[in-house]
């Protein structure tokens, strides 16, 4: 927990890495939802992976209402679908925006095309990966593992789904 310059008190796990391998820490991310409620937090940062829509459900139902940011999984098609409103009032960073340039508007009408569902940053993820390593497999011109990492080393300003 910390309180900031303004005065507002956020909640902050010390230690959430693979947090969704290790059922244990569950204990500790519930004493972290009633100390919200208890402190009269503003704001509870939870930067976790998976497990977020199962969090949020329990966020909702200890009655903690406060807004919580997210890891970009928050933000995900899966976890919007699965969640729903529990996720209603909470926050991500997340690296695809559709409207951010020409080349995330082409990906998401394609994507959207193929898969009669919206993007979400997974896809464009994968997609940018793709890209870029087929991109250097042909400027490697080898199938080489050394050459394709130098290739991939060396790929600069490539206009992706996610920026360049």
């Amino acid at each position: 927990m910390c309180v900031t310059p303004a005065g507002k008190t956020v909640i902050v796990p010390v230690a959430c890495r693979n947090c969704c391998h290790i059922r244990a820490k569950k204990a500790a991310f519930f004493t972290l939802f009633y100390q919200s409620k208890t402190v009269s937090s503003q704001l509870l940062f939870l930067p976790i992976c998976r497990q977020g829509r199962i969090w949020s459900f329990d966020l909702r139902e200890l009655g903690v209402q406060i807004p919580w940011i997210g890891s970009p999984t928050t933000a995900a098609a899966t976890s919007l679908k699965l969640a729903g409103p529990a996720l209603y009032g909470s926050y991500a960073a997340v690296d695809f925006n559709r409207d951010s340039s020409m080349a995330a508007k082409e990906f998401a009408a394609k994507y959207e095309a193929a898969y009669t569902s919206a993007p979400d940053v997974f896809a464009s993820w994968a997609y940018d990966a793709v890209h870029v390593l087929a991109l250097a497999i042909n400027n490697a011109q080898s199938l080489d593992a050394q050459k394709i990492r130098e290739a991939i080393l060396s790929v600069k300003g490539y206009p992706g789904a996610e920026g360049t």
